[in-house]
């Protein structure tokens, strides 16, 4: 079952709030106010993320850009860590945004990381319809400012098309965890083990864009 939740907002409300913070981000250590990320955060609204932050800086910030933004404090790394705002290790789940297959960008969700058994190189999986062979991925919602828009890696191995294998590997530094929840979560799960699928086995999906869907059942298994 999915469930739907009404927020204050429309996209496109959210899109424009995301841009002007974006716009004036880089202006905002000049007026004294240690800016260290900003993104969509719990309750599908801009949150920006402050070392050092003070009653008289929040105000501020509120002046300039309305009483929806959330302002935190910076954790002791200085950002603001979710899906659209990750670093390395990077995890499973991460909004990616790359040169695509077609003209312009596209975007895409992060698989788990892999580690190579051979030399010990780490990626992370993604659907190899995504991106062609040394396509640059950045982390980020693809057409929008929204995100940190740190580059992850290159895609260094892609199957796809003739009845392959629809999958690729972005070489980078991967982690061992995904992101588990909505769109906006915080949480991640560690990845410690692999198995094979059954019938009956329940399962969830997950990805940057829909978030995590929980109480699916395998129906068959090669069939």
């Amino acid at each position: 079952m999915i469930t739907f939740a009404k927020t204050d907002r429309t996209f496109d409300l959210l899109t424009a709030l995301s841009n002007l913070v974006s716009n004036r981000f880089s202006s905002l250590p000049a007026e004294g106010i240690d800016v260290m990320s900003s993104g969509i955060g719990p309750g599908l609204t801009e949150v920006i993320s402050i070392r050092g932050l003070t009653s008289a800086t929040s105000g501020r910030i509120h002046m300039d850009f309305g009483p929806d933004v959330i302002v935190v404090e910076a954790d002791s790394q200085g950002v603001l860590v979710d899906r659209t705002n990750d670093a390395a290790p990077w995890f499973g789940g991460d909004f990616l945004s790359g040169s695509g297959l077609s003209s312009g960008t596209e975007g895409c969700s992060a698989g788990f990381g892999v580690r190579w058994l051979s030399g010990g190189t780490t990626y992370l999986v993604t659907a190899g319809h995504c991106y062609g062979l040394g396509a640059q991925i950045r982390n980020g919602l693809d057409g929008t400012s929204i995100g940190g828009f740190g580059a992850i890696g290159t895609v260094a191995n892609r199957t796809y098309g003739a009845g392959a294998l629809d999958a690729e590997l972005i070489q980078t530094n991967a982690g061992s965890r995904v992101w588990t929840g909505r769109t906006t979560t915080t949480s991640t799960l560690l990845v410690n083990q692999i198995g094979n699928p059954y019938p009956g086995m329940p399962f969830c999906v997950d990805g940057a864009y829909e978030g995590e869907h929980c109480g699916s059942t395998v129906y068959s298994v090669n069939g």
